[in-house]
């Protein structure tokens, strides 16, 4: 029944996170993202196709009614990103995960209840995942099946939440770097230069507010966003720009955005420091990462990123241990109901013409084969008789709909 379901992914399970970035849609700008998911979907004659990035994820899902099975990893990435070696396609046939069928169903539930997450229990990815299908739907990329699938695991994931106690003392990945963050115990006059101006930053700059770190500088390719963020601080934003000629100096970097480009370069990075000798610290929660790894290297940096959060990650999942349980079960209760939706929409699927084939029949007896005899009735004669037929036209199309129902349930 799930023939035509596939699921591509690959996350924080299966590689480091500084390498994510390989295997993403390589594209800054929205609109091309959206152009280049479309290239995919024609390439590859998909009938609907999802695209999700995430910090420590990213994930495809492919429906195809004919010929799915033909779609390996290997084809797949390297249409996505022809730069590619022949290493790192055959290490992707090897560690890239593949659903089909129900697991493609059970992957996508528990993705959006967070039990995939690097950090389980955060609620972020539900709102993540929505956001990408309302996107991917913008863009004429989803149809019916994936409607569906939404549907069914927007009321999976909140029974999860609240049914259960997974999301209890809940954290993220925004949650644990600004906890690195505080133990690097920087004064609270420390100058914060934010890149970005995305969700993950708006989250990131409640957290710094709430911890009295107000000197805060924000960078952004649309400075509409940058000086949302930047009034938070009392401040107005820059566009992105403008950081090369930034000369107020900083003791901390904080990096999130869509860029699958490096934007803070060692050129740039030594720039911005102006000389100054003294240790600093950089945040990057992007994937890819947002600033050259060089940079660690040729100067004094503290560096907090999503790969570095794993321990406290590791620690985050021993306390839900028991809670998982709890939400697996709900899960697999979903994707029992989703078979039932699943079928019925397929027989509404298959009976979609067949009201209109009826009426066809009816119009054609009434006004050509029998038009003549029906005529020559009285009144009150052809009244009745198009009573019976309209009665019968309904029985006809009630009838074959409610058996194929019943025998598909049994």
């Amino acid at each position: 029944m799930y023939s035509g379901f596939k699921i591509i992914t690959l996350s924080h399970k299966e590689l480091n996170l500084r390498d994510l970035g390989n295997f993403v849609v390589q594209s800054n700008d929205a609109n091309a993202k959206g152009e280049k998911l479309k290239q995919l979907k024609e390439f590859f004659s998909l009938d609907e196709l999802f695209y999700m990035q995430t910090c420590n994820r990213v994930v495809f899902f492919l429906y195809k009614k004919i010929g799915i099975e033909q779609i390996d990893s290997i084809d797949w990435f390297e249409q996505l990103n022809p730069s590619l070696d022949l290493p790192q396609l055959k290490w992707v046939s090897k560690n890239a995960l593949v659903y089909i069928q129900e697991d493609v169903i059970k992957h996508l539930f528990r993705l959006m209840s967070s039990l995939e997450s690097l950090v389980i229990g955060e609620r972020e990815v539900f709102r993540q995942s929505r956001e990408a299908y309302d996107q991917c739907a913008g863009w004429g990329l989803c149809g019916d099946n994936m409607r569906l699938l939404m549907r069914i695991g927007v009321v999976c994931s909140k029974e999860v939440f609240t049914d259960t106690k997974i999301g209890d003392k809940s954290v993220s990945i925004v949650s644990l770097s600004i906890q690195k963050f505080l133990e690097q115990d920087l004064p609270k006059k420390s100058r914060i230069l934010i890149i970005g101006a995305g969700q993950t930053i708006l989250m990131v700059s409640k957290f710094l507010l709430a911890n009295n770190y107000k000197n805060v500088s924000v960078f952004n390719r649309t400075v509409q966003n940058a000086d949302f963020i930047a009034q938070k601080f009392g401040k107005k934003g820059y566009k992105l720009s403008e950081l090369q000629d930034f000369k107020e100096g900083f003791d901390c970097i904080i990096l999130c955005t869509a860029s699958t480009k490096i934007i803070l370069t060692e050129e740039l990075y030594a720039k911005l420091l102006q000389g100054d000798k003294g240790q600093k610290v950089i945040v990057d929660l992007s994937i890819p990462y947002n600033f050259d790894k060089q940079i660690i290297n040729s100067f004094d940096v503290n560096f907090i990123g999503v790969e570095e959060l794993r321990e406290i990650a590791n620690q985050n999942m021993e306390y839900r241990k028991n809670e998982m349980i709890l939400a697996n079960a709900i899960v697999q209760k979903y994707v029992e109901d989703f078979k039932n939706i699943y079928h019925q929409r397929l027989i509404e699927r298959s009976f979609q013409q067949f009201p209109v084939q009826v009426k066809e029949i009816k119009e054609k007896a009434l006004n050509v084969v029998y038009k003549k005899r029906i005529d020559a009735l009285d009144g009150d004669s052809r009244e009745l008789l198009n009573e019976i037929v309209n009665y019968f036209e309904k029985k006809y199309i009630a009838l074959p709909i409610k058996s194929a129902k019943e025998s598909i349930l049994r």
